[in-house]
């Protein structure tokens, strides 16, 4: 599969009027990840063992993994999230073998990857998220139960937050997507 040519900052900077925006870490943070994932862990030093391992610290759930997911599908298709099931299968399915490995991955069983291992449930996932306006770190994974009257939450870039049912249902029904250049909150990532 061949990388798409990624905009440099300037072109990053001079879209956004100059100003340091959410969306502008957004995207240096997924030009980084984007070309960190295409170098098999192999980029700015962090070869053999270490940067494996590091890609797996960063993977170690499935909700975490379909969140780098969702934000590398958003990366390769105009920061548009996959528009429905089949459409995000097919997209992870199309991945390097030995990419997926590094994250955890396996390509034969990805029907588990779309389970919460806490709950034991299918997640549910908002598709079709956009973040070309609002931003990094939007909520795009959720756990049906979760444990304890806590369920936990993915975002696009692969953060994890846990959450009441409040939370839950504001995030679930895009509450974070209209914050606009205000800073994410901890946690989130980027």
């Amino acid at each position: 599969m061949a990388l798409m040519p990624a905009p440099s900052i300037h072109d990053v900077l001079t879209t956004t009027g100059g100003r340091i925006t959410r969306l502008s870490v957004f995207l240096r943070a997924m030009l980084v990840l984007a070309a960190f994932v295409a170098a098999g862990g192999g980029l700015l030093g962090c070869r053999g063992q270490g940067g494996r391992a590091m890609i797996a610290a960063n993977n170690d759930t499935n909700l975490k993994r379909l969140g780098t997911l969702y934000g590398f599908f958003q990366l390769r298709n105009d920061f548009r999230g996959p528009r429905d099931e089949a459409a995000f299968r097919a997209f992870i399915a199309a991945q390097d073998a030995s990419r997926l490995a590094l994250a955890g991955i396996s390509a034969a069983s990805i029907d588990t990857l779309f389970v919460s291992e806490r709950d034991r449930l299918p997640f549910r996932i908002r598709y079709g998220v956009d973040t070309r306006v609002r931003g990094p770190a939007l909520p795009v994974v959720f756990e049906q139960e979760g444990r304890q009257g806590r369920r936990q939450v993915g975002f696009t870039g692969g953060a994890m937050e846990e959450v009441d049912a409040a939370g839950y249902e504001s995030l679930w029904k895009g509450g974070s997507d209209a914050s606009g250049d205000a800073e994410p909150p901890r946690g989130r990532g980027f």
